[in-house]
């Protein structure tokens, strides 16, 4: 084969190329190239891959650069500038070996496509997206689809709100920035539920199998955990204070026809009392 420096297109260059286990790119001027799409795709023996001479300033289109690299365990693209990249679906699907990927010095301020980008990755367990960006409100259908159940995934709320709401909605998977990632993640039951584990990130309280910043309304924050009321309190209270045991006989308003008399919900006003009508403000006492 013979290559022309300098290489406009490297588009397919190694397309179900099934038997091939490494590849580097050396002294090869990519200067001019635009186009990398499946530059790799169902490449299924290659372990590794070295792109660290690859200049991609240029480049348009990545997607489905490593699709089917099902081998591959490790990428390391901390070279790559993304800064003219507008589409980079299914860059990284059915890359089964993966565990790890860090991509946060990735510019996506013109992507406009990142639909299936890990796409049953399903050993991938920690993916940093730190600097991702959403101008652009890119697709991101079944972004997430298939990672490993407990997966971290590091990415900044501000930068990229809806792509840290698609992964904050996925079952299990933990968002965190944290260096010591694989405390973070949530644990899994002896048949495969998800444990949430909401306490391992900072200022984060489960509720109903989720993580929030803030306890939802209607909802009370009890030892990192968010509850209904009727989840704290005994049956008998309206409402009660919050005691080391839920839930809680400790009422601190009552029922419609029951009275409150000493933390107790009663029938009647016993002798010697009388009912007073005060504010039903509550109080938790945690």
């Amino acid at each position: 084969m013979i290559w022309i420096n300098p290489l406009k297109t490297i588009h397919g260059l190694f397309l179900f190329c099934s038997n091939i286990t490494e590849v580097k790119f050396l002294n090869f001027d990519t200067s001019l190239i635009n186009n990398i799409t499946g530059v790799f795709q169902h490449c299924t023996s290659l372990t590794s891959v070295d792109v660290s001479n690859l200049n991609i300033k240029n480049v348009s289109y990545i997607h489905f650069m490593f699709d089917n690299c099902s081998s591959i365990k490790y990428i390391d693209l901390s070279n790559f500038d993304t800064s003219s990249t507008t589409e980079m679906n299914r860059m990284f699907q059915n890359c089964t070996s993966l565990t790890s990927i860090n991509l946060s010095h990735f510019d996506t301020s013109k992507v406009g496509y990142m639909n299936h980008l890990f796409y049953n990755c399903k050993n991938l367990e920690y993916i940093n997206l730190f600097n991702f960006t959403d101008n652009k409100k890119p697709t991101t259908q079944d972004m997430f689809t298939g990672i490993k159940k407990n997966a971290v995934i590091c990415i900044d709320k501000n930068k990229a709100p809806s792509i840290y709401n698609l992964a904050d909605n996925m079952p299990c998977v933990a968002i965190s920035c944290r260096p010591d990632w694989k405390n973070v993640q949530y644990k899994l039951s002896e048949t495969g539920d998800c444990i949430i584990n909401c306490s391992s990130t900072i200022n984060r309280y489960e509720y109903q199998g989720k993580c929030y910043d803030n306890c939802p309304d209607d909802t009370i924050l009890y030892k990192n955990k968010c509850y209904l009321n009727h989840e704290l309190c005994d049956s008998n209270c309206k409402t009660c204070y919050i005691e080391d045991n839920i839930p809680s006989s400790n009422c601190s308003s009552c029922h419609e026809n029951k009275y409150l008399k000493n933390g107790n919900c009663v029938d009647n006003c016993e002798n010697e009392y009388y009912y007073h009508n005060i504010n039903d403000n509550v109080f938790y006492v945690l």
